[in-house]
């Protein structure tokens, strides 16, 4: 030290840290530091780092650790400072020796810091240290699993401990067992998981493999102290599941810093916890054993309970690692909960989180229930999180949200939701169909198998009759006897013995007769068909039993024209020789097989009346030619088919003379419906020919099959106990890969299947083929089948199917979301969890007249994104952009109910291979966007169809639908449509004459029964025409109260804009009190619901009417009237006052829909109000808005005062979401004295529309503007918003006069910029906000002049006077037209136009523009172009502005008349071309809206009495105040 000598080219940076030999503390205490201190260059990478650690010896750790902030090695304080000589080699310093003297040197003591910006660095350090040391991935000795590699694998790491006596996993091998089969849910919006890899991993041995699993892990999982820091190392906003032990924290050190840490910044990390309350899952560790400390029971070792690890995982997947949904999480206590899953409620202390309670979830008043995930076979329940599904849930899970606040289906335990009422078990069937109670499947009868006509054929009479021209091929010359042994020359003339393989001889035609098989001959192998002979089969009594018979040439029993009369009985047995997959009839390619039996007609017909159970006959609509002791089935007639199985298959004893009665041996057991709403039907399952499988398949499932390569036509073919479960093309009939066919090549008529371990009628890669007249009943899996996505052009004419059985567990669920199910040895089609009558996965075929009874659906179109199976490779186009080629006169019934929106028609579900090559299918919403060859869309088109007994009658996801003369009876919803779509001319009935269909049965589950309900958001539904009967008033029943209209009310994302209407209503037995049901819920959805009454005929008002919701924001003047019963108002629809949407964007603040920032109902996001102009206190009309961008009103003079309440933005965005042509809104928001502004309306694809808005100084000069001004009072910003319409706004759809406009979002906009704020506000709340004090009385601006004339651009239509009047063509037909009550209108809305009906009465022409002006852009005034002389101009006359102002059009004067004559009473049709008799049997004449408008008032005559104000009411009490005089013809004083 006398002569030191100092460095000069190294500094050492002496760090002192707590417990630096603790991995975490190292992560948390020093290298948060040391990155931070780097990120300031306060370090750099040539300093010799020093660690204060205790002895001389560094551990990995510290190396692995530091090593990326040095290029230098690590060491520690003592050797550092040891007295080594001068020359001693060492890689610590730049000199590489050991130097003990610097010029310069950094000492550090750490201590912990926490907050937000210091877990930025946190997690930075880690990316650090992951980016240092990727290059060495590829070096490691043992690669990744490939599985890592796959976005779509859920890719899970349980970190263990390698000390084996604490903190150790007690079940690791079951818990990787358990997360190896867990199968994520799809949530909409996020990241789709096929599958999931579980992986067990102990950090510490291999510090590079640690690095690269946690980089590419999704979740990981292990005990508090295994090593869970490593998650750092993890993508942002992966999941970190930390298992603590019994009795954590309440003795010793709690060590809470992974949950602290990661709770400041929920953008990085996302902490979930389990901790363990049942002391039985843990076990002391080592240091407890030995009383170290005061026990720390932290270390303990650890049982994971599965049960609550999967609702973790479930949450995890629901948040889509989203921050949002997480942080709801989170404040909702939903991240952290016990082993027994109850609630761990945390409390921010200073120093750390202390446990306050443990509460138990399924008793919580918490956002979350229990549910029924399905009934069938069993019940199960699961537990339903709310939050999962409210922030941002996406279009397909907004009806989710808030679903625990639905008011049904919803438990308070997972006990409660498994005991509530419902069907039980009372037998089990080993059939194969799983019904829970009523008939026994396998108690059903078998066909009846004629015994084989005695050997009673003559080679000579049969010569005699040989004829090459005739129709029957047993009566072609030429034939080889298969019993004589000339005819074997292949086999040394040696007839075929029993059980051997027969392969004809070339050339050869072989006729089997009664002859062919003596002395037990008939069983067979097999037969094999050459391509150059043919087997022919005589019209004779015949049973052959062969395991299979291949045919590449031909095969006949009869022909196109030739029926055969006898019976004959194909049996085919396992066989030693032929594989199970051949057995049954293998037409190869060049092969053709005809089989035409006796025609008996018609196949299926309906009851003519019911038929009661106890009786022993049935009536038929319908004569047949059926026989005695053939099979027949009598659908079931109740709601859900499977759980109580009521189908009957009677034989028959005797049939009537004029074929309509059919009497039987036994009593029906049970009843069979059969009114005037709709009928059983009763099909015949027998026929003369009888393919079926051995009595043994009943055990395997596995019998045989009818395989077409070649042509196969089928006429009268019975298949019994036929199909191959779960097998590739193991179907009674199949039609393989013959592409489009030449007509009547192959066809299959008045077959049926009974009995079907797998399917019907299979269709595979094969278009343009005809099933017509068939019957099918008791199948697994889906009946009438087109396999692919390719098929089309065929034809399903006319044919029934009942009685079908998914396979496993059903496709259910209480969401939209429905379920997934996988491809497996068990279930080969996972659609089959979706099994139904009619499978539908291209809808470009054509369905006429089918009948459909039981599955999941009647007819459920799959939306395939691409064809599956071996077409996948053949074609290239998407199934499920196909148009529908024609559905018209098909019924269904007995089914949708195994989940809560399936429906006797389902236009849903996705069917698509997943990464690992196989099918996955996913039950709920999936749009079908139906498009024709060119690209253009197309609707699918629905007519003349009828379901009953029905979860939803029809449920259809598509883009576009049009459902045209429909009938649902029995149905929990009459129809749900979505997109683009159209109701007409429809009868939806909530109760039929069937008083033993069990429908709906108890409420347990069930969704209220509604004829419709209207959509929240992205439709356009129009109703027309469509009479409502028998819905009751049911308060009782709460949250499953029945209505007619129905709104949907979950979802604070999605507010419904001017997207429903409807237009000639009718109701039959409709309590009035049950119209509407709009639940009042702190919502948007629910504030904003509305719809429009095009006619007056839904609201009884007999005009044009506005319903909204209940927020007094609705209550929009005094020709309004509040309907408590409804929660909603009733308000008159004017052409300038109709719905339109605003959505207000205060960037930072509001969430856009649709978007990740989208946020979760509740009020803590509720930003201010919406308030109509002049209405303060009491008398406000007001409606709460949130962040949650979007705001439904209506246009016209009210005015939109938006208000929030942190005061006001120095940024606004205000898209024009919804405003109709021709009308505005005045738009008002507050701002601080002295404020300027900058303001544009921005047109985002027509840039050259785009213009400034320019400051006015009155407000009278805006509300005179075409919306390129604005007014500033001071304190209020005015600006008249007018949207001029451009290409980007999507077209209207308009149906029977009535038009949805539509909707543009975010393509135009007012963007308001104001500046010069600050000095004038009180004090800054946000950054996006200038806080000012709330005054409503002067926030809310005072009303507008009664002069105002809001219409941009008034038109001639007909404006029918206010109050219960008369329809203006009724005016106009008593010649009233000058009356007062028409011309003298004040409104000026009205007297634009010429005054009330001024186009009935010919005071205008219709739809021509009134003489108004219309404003230019630019921002100057029509009188300062008259005075700046552009009246002249070309482009103001040919866009038709100033019209009024530069003299170019004479503005209307109504004049009065007095003395109009008084009307005569005649018979007056409604507008819609149907006839006053068709009124009079819909009910409408006793409708007060019809009776006011003066219709059919002869006819109308004969409608029903009226009610105690002189009106026809309705059930109930009336909601009308009208008039005796209004059922007058006219008024007298008109």
């Amino acid at each position: 030290m006398q002569q030191p000598v100092f460095s000069t080219a190294s500094r050492p940076v002496v760090m002192y840290t707590h417990f630096d030999r603790i991995y975490a503390e190292l992560m948390r205490r020093l290298m948060v530091h040391v990155f931070w201190a780097f990120s300031i260059r306060k370090m750099t990478e040539y300093d010799t780092l020093v660690l204060s650690a205790g002895g001389t010896q560094l551990e990995d750790q510290h190396r692995w650790l530091l090593g990326p902030y040095s290029q230098l090695n690590i060491t520690t304080l003592s050797h550092f400072s040891s007295r080594l000589p001068a020359n001693t080699t060492e890689d610590y310093t730049m000199e590489k020796t050991h130097v003990r003297c610097y010029e310069n040197l950094m000492a550090c003591s750490f201590r912990h810091r926490s907050g937000r910006k210091v877990l930025s660095q946190f997690y930075a350090n880690a990316q650090l240290i992951l980016k240092h040391y990727q290059p060495r991935f590829g070096q490691m000795k043992d690669p990744v699993p490939a599985q890592l590699d796959h976005s779509d694998v859920l890719k899970v790491m349980i970190v263990t401990r390698k000390e084996s006596g604490l903190r150790n996993i007690l079940n690791r091998e079951q818990l990787l067992k358990w997360c190896n089969e867990y199968k994520p849910a799809v949530v909409e919006g996020s990241r789709r998981y096929e599958s999931t890899f579980c992986m067990l991993h102990s950090p510490g041995a291999d510090f590079v493999r640690t690095l690269s699993l946690s980089s590419k892990v999704d979740i990981m999982v292990g005990l508090h102290g295994s090593g869970l820091y490593n998650g750092l190392f993890m993508q942002r906003r992966s999941a970190i599941v930390e298992v603590r032990p019994y009795m954590f924290g309440q003795t010793g050190w709690a060590n809470d810093y992974l949950k602290t840490d990661l709770a400041t910044d929920d953008d990085l990390i996302h902490w979930w916890g389990i901790d363990v309350t049942n002391a039985s899952r843990s076990t002391p560790g080592s240091m407890e054993v030995k009383q170290v400390g005061n026990g720390w029971k932290r270390d303990r070792n650890t049982l994971i309970n599965i049960p609550a690890l999967q609702v973790t995982f479930d949450r995890i997947i629901q948040t889509a690692r989203r921050t949002d949904t997480y942080s709801n999480y989170r404040a909702d206590d939903l991240t952290h909960i016990t082993d027994d899953l109850g609630v761990v409620t945390w409390k921010l202390g200073e120093k750390r989180l202390i446990l306050i309670v443990f509460q138990d979830l399924s008793a919580a008043a918490s956002p979350s229930c229990w549910v029924a995930l399905r009934d069938y076979p069993q019940r199960e329940c699961m537990h339903w999180l709310v939050t999962s599904s409210c922030a941002d849930s996406g279009i397909s899970g907004s009806q989710d949200c808030l679903l625990c606040s639905r008011g049904y289906g919803t438990y308070a335990s997972q006990q409660d939701c498994l005991d509530a009422p419902g069907p039980k078990a009372s037998f089990s069937s080993s059939s194969g169909a799983s019904s829970l109670s009523g008939i026994d499947p396998t108690t059903y009868p078998s066909p009846t198998v004629p015994p084989a006509a005695p050997c009673t054929f003559s080679a000579s009479q049969q010569a005699s009759l040989a004829n090459s021209n005739h129709a029957c091929p047993h009566h072609w010359p030429g034939l080889a006897l298969w019993e004589s042994p000339s005819t074997w020359s292949n086999r040394q003339y040696q007839v075929p013995s029993a059980n051997s393989v027969v392969t004809l001889p070339a050339n050869t035609s072989v006729l089997i007769t009664s002859c062919s098989f003596p002395q037990g001959r008939n069983v067979l192998a097999a037969i094999y068909v050459p391509l150059s002979s043919q087997l022919i089969f005589n019209d004779e009594n015949l049973n052959l039993t062969v395991g299979a018979i291949y045919i590449s040439g031909k095969m006949w029993i009869g022909g196109p024209l030739c029926r055969m009369a006898s019976s004959i009985t194909i049996t085919f047995p396992p066989s030693y020789n032929v594989p199970s997959t051949d057995l049954g009839l293998q037409v190869r390619m060049g092969g053709s097989l005809d089989i035409h039996g006796a025609y008996f007609t018609p196949t299926w017909t309906r009851l003519s009346s019911t038929a009661q159970a106890g009786n022993n006959w049935v009536s038929l609509q319908s004569a047949v030619n059926w026989r005695p002791g053939q099979l027949v089935v009598i659908t079931t007639s109740i709601f859900r088919d499977e759980y109580d199985n009521q189908n009957e298959v009677m034989r028959i004893s005797s049939v009537s003379a004029d074929g309509k009665t059919l009497v039987f041996p036994q009593a029906l057991r049970s009843s069979h419906y059969g009114g005037s709403e709709y009928q059983c039907e009763v099909g015949l399952l027998s026929r003369n020919i009888l393919l079926q499988a051995s009595e043994a398949s009943e055990a395997t499932r596995q019998g045989a099959r009818v395989e077409v390569m070649g042509q196969g036509r089928f006429r009268g073919v019975a298949a019994y106990r036929m199909g191959q479960r779960n097998m590739l093309g193991g179907y009674p009939f199949h039609w393989h890969l013959l592409g489009t066919i030449p007509s009547g090549s192959s066809y299959a008529q008045d077959c049926s299947v009974y009995h079907s371990y797998f399917r019907c009628f299979a269709i595979h890669g094969t278009s343009n083929l005809v099933l017509q007249e068939n019957v099918a009943f008791h199948v697994d899996g889906s009946c009438f089948y087109l396999e692919d996505g390719v098929e089309e052009q065929n034809v399903f004419l006319q044919n029934l199917a009942a009685f079908i059985h998914v396979i496993g567990v059903p496709a259910s669920g209480p969401s939209q979301s429905g379920t997934t199910h996988y491809q497996s040895a068990d279930l080969l089609n996972p659609a089959d969890a979706a099994a139904s009558p009619f499978y539908i996965s291209n809808a470009n075929n054509a369905f006429i007249n089918n009948a459909a009874s039981g599955g999941f659906s009647g007819y459920n179109f799959i939306a395939l994104p691409a064809p599956i199976g071996v077409s996948a490779k053949l074609v290239n186009f998407q199934p499920n952009t196909r148009p529908l080629k024609l559905f018209t006169g098909n019924t269904a019934h007995s089914t949708g109910y195994f989940w809560a929106m399936s429906g006797g028609i389902y236009a849903g579900g996705n069917l698509a291979l997943n990464s690992s090559n196989l099918l996955t299918y996913s039950s709920g919403r999936w749009e079908h966007n139906t498009i024709d060859d060119l690209g253009n869309p197309q609707f699918m088109t629905f007519t003349n169809n009828k379901v009953w007994l029905a979860q939803w009658s029809i449920s259809h996801w598509g883009k576009r639908a049009r459902v045209v003369g429909w009938e649902a009876h029995d149905a929990v919803r009459g129809a749900n449509l979505f997109g683009v779509s159209e109701l007409t001319n429809a009868w939806i009935n909530a109760v039929s004459g069937n008083t033993l269909s069990q429908f709906p049965g108890v409420y347990y589950d069930l969704a209220p029964v509604a004829g419709f309900q209207w959509y929240d958001t992205r439709v356009m539904t129009v109703l027309n025409n469509i009479t409502f009967s028998n819905f009751a008033y049911q308060p009782e029943l709460l949250g499953s109260a029945p209505s007619v209209f129905f709104s949907m009310v979950a979802s604070d994302e999605y507010k419904p804009a001017f997207i429903s209407g409807c237009k000639g209503i009718t109701f039959k037995n409709v309590d009035q009190r049950a119209l509407v049901r709009s639940d009042v819920m702190d919502t948007g959805s629910s504030r904003c619901f509305n719809f429009i009454d095009f006619d007056g005929s839904a609201t009884q008002r007999g005009r044009a009417s506005i319903i909204g919701s209940y927020p007094t924001w609705w209550n929009l003047g005094s020709d309004c009237t509040a309907q408590s019963s409804f929660n909603t108002y009733f308000c008159d629809l004017y052409p300038w006052r109709g719905v339109a949407r605003l959505d207000v964007r205060v960037p930072g603040f509001t969430a856009q829909v649709d978007s990740p920032a989208a946020l979760s109902p509740s009020n803590i996001n509720h930003a201010g109000y919406v308030a109509s102009f002049g209405h303060w206190g009491a008398d406000a009309r007001t409606m709460i808005i949130t962040k949650n961008e979007g705001i439904t009103g209506v246009t016209g003079a009210g005015g939109w005062y938006v208000h929030f309440d942190q005061g006001a933005s120095p940024y606004l965005q205000v898209f024009l979401t919804q405003i109709s042509p021709g009308t505005s809104i005045l738009f008002a928001t507050r701002y601080p004295a002295g404020t300027t502004f900058s303001i544009q309306r921005v047109f985002r694809w027509y840039p050259d529309m785009t213009s400034n808005v320019l400051q006015v100084n009155s407000l009278q000069a805006v509300l005179t503007g075409g919306g390129e001004t604005y007014y500033f009072s001071g304190h209020i910003l005015y600006i008249k918003m007018v949207d001029p319409g451009d290409a980007s706004v999507d077209p209207s759809f308009t149906v029977n006069g009535s038009t949805i406009w539509g909707t543009r979002y975010f393509s135009a906009w007012y963007a308001i910029t104001a500046s010069n704020m600050g000095s004038n506000c009180t004090g800054i709340t946000s950054p996006t906000f200038c806080y000012m004090t709330a005054n409503q009385a002067l926030d809310i601006p005072p009303a507008l002049d009664p002069s105002y004339l809001s219409w941009v651009i008034p038109y001639c239509l007909d404006i029918e006077p206010p109050g219960p009047g008369i329809s203006c063509a009724m005016y106009a037909v008593k010649n009233a037209c000058n009356s007062i009550a028409l011309t003298n209108a004040t409104d000026p809305h009205v007297a634009v136009i010429g005054g009330y009906c001024a186009a009935s009465c010919g005071r205008c022409q219709l739809g021509t523009r009134a003489c108004v002006d219309l404003t230019p852009p630019g921002g100057l005034s029509c009188s300062d172009r008259r005075s700046y002389g552009n009246c002249g101009a070309a482009w103001i006359k040919a866009g038709g502005f100033c019209a009024a102002t530069c003299g170019i059009c004479t503005p209307l004067k109504a004049v009065a008349t007095a003395g109009a004559p008084a009307p005569t009473c005649s018979d007056t049709p409604y507008t819609d071309g149907t006839s006053c008799a068709q009124s009079l049997s819909w009910g409408r004449c006793s409708q007060p809206w019809f009776v006011q408008g003066g219709w059919c008032q002869v006819t109308g005559k004969e409608a029903p009495p009226l009610g105690p104000h002189g009106l026809p009411v309705l059930t109930g009490n009336s909601m009308f105040d009208v008039l005796e005089e209004a059922i007058q013809c006219l008024r007298p004083n008109v």
